[in-house]
């Protein structure tokens, strides 16, 4: 799955979703239909051709989580497979996260997270 904004394209990041199942709450309002896709035919592809190597790259017999916030080569070049998943994107670009954030973000590496404190390249 990949979260598509319109303004900031994939360069945003979810903390929490909330699905409520259909009649249980939502205070009778009907569920929205589904949105167009807001990627070209051509970064459709790319995004599916993108999301199979994460994929492939993310299998292990650890959790993903375990994978992404170790310090080895392999680790590098698995979250990277997740970032080229967002590259895809066009829309958006001029918001994407720099460098040490998206290192972080994926990693969870705190020596990172004070490397980007201190040269504040958030």
């Amino acid at each position: 799955h990949l979260s598509v904004h319109p303004e900031f394209g994939a360069w945003l990041s979810l903390r929490a979703v909330v699905v409520v199942p259909p009649g249980e709450g939502g205070g009778g309002l009907e569920a929205p239909g589904p949105m167009a896709s807001p990627l070209t035919a051509e970064e459709e592809g790319r995004a599916r051709e993108a999301m199979e190597k994460a994929l492939q790259a993310s299998q292990s017999d650890a959790s993903l989580c375990e994978t992404l916030h170790g310090v080895t080569d392999r680790t590098r070049a698995v979250w990277r497979s997740w970032v080229d998943v967002r590259d895809v994107v066009e829309r958006g670009k001029q918001h994407r996260f720099g460098d040490l954030q998206v290192e972080y973000h994926y990693t969870k590496n705190v020596d990172v997270l004070r490397k980007a404190l201190a040269t504040e390249h958030l």
